[in-house]
């Protein structure tokens, strides 16, 4: 596992230095406005969860110019912060500080470029820059031996309708308004489609099947989710103070006789008898 991480770090320190996004970071982007003051870097800090759900379809696509019905950024923001504290119920101390640092740099990245650019949120840090952090953080805290169980029932099906709702209207806007623009709505995103491809699928061919495949994957997913689940016959009580895995008593193992329970609790009852006793 050392070497892994190693290698790990030492590819990732390799992209960082060889992106220039890195610098950005360091430096900032030019800017002839003045330093920003302490409120304003207060604002920031606590406007930057803004750009979460932002990415979640809370702000526009794109260049920011199209932008979403308010049902999408509150059901996919819905799912991803249930599917966030879902996962992270039973984390581990390790796994615990790898879903805290990933936190921590989808708060401070946004705040820090905003700093040296001397910008405030909503100005040159756009959501979807983010993404890819809020992907890792979710994919981190998300990992649960027992997935089958933690999203069983309602919230496997609550979040399939959730998310299948959100795609399908975000799907119909960004479509309608590279046809006809988002100055009117029609259900069918193609009606009057002032720009088009003439041999291509039509706009409501593209909506309904682009829904109706992403309804199908998550469909799918949900009824593999039992196979994912890990066995209860594996998933044996280790004793306290016995190293997991090592320790833990076999299927086996003898077990005390209920006749000598019995004795035991008899001598134990006795000793407490006496020490309460006048």
């Amino acid at each position: 596992p050392l070497i892994v991480a190693g290698v790990i770090v030492a590819l990732s320190v390799v992209f960082y230095l060889s992106a220039w996004q890195g610098a950005s970071i360091v430096g900032g982007i030019e800017s002839e406005r003045p330093p920003l003051s302490g409120s304003q870097h207060v604002s920031n800090l606590l406007s930057a969860p803004s750009l979460w759900m932002g990415a979640l379809g809370g702000w526009g696509l794109g260049w920011l110019d199209t932008p979403m019905p308010a049902l999408v950024s509150v059901l996919a923001g819905a799912v991803f912060w249930g599917a966030f504290f879902i996962g992270g119920g039973r984390a581990s101390v390790r796994r615990g500080v790898a879903i805290g640092l990933g936190v921590a740099a989808m708060w401070l990245v946004p705040v820090v470029l905003l700093a040296q650019s001397r910008m405030l949120v909503g100005e040159l840090v756009q959501p979807r820059y983010l993404l890819p952090l809020m992907i890792i953080t979710l994919g981190v805290a998300s990992v649960r031996l027992d997935v089958a169980r933690a999203w069983s029932g309602f919230r496997s099906i609550a979040a399939v309708a959730a998310l299948a709702m959100a795609n399908t209207t975000a799907l119909h806007t960004n479509i309608q308004r590279y046809t006809t623009g988002l100055d009117q709505f029609s259900a069918d995103p193609g009606a009057g489609a002032e720009w088009w491809w003439a041999w291509a699928p039509t706009p409501l061919l593209v909506w309904l099947g682009g829904g109706l495949a992403f309804t199908a994957a998550l469909t799918l997913l949900v009824l593999l989710l039992p196979w994912a689940r890990v066995p209860e016959d594996d998933r044996r009580p280790t004793p306290p103070g016995a190293a997991p895995g090592r320790d833990a008593p076999s299927a086996s193992a003898p077990t005390a006789r209920p006749a000598e329970n019995a004795a035991v609790e008899e001598h134990h009852h006795a000793i407490d008898s006496d020490r309460v006793a006048p």
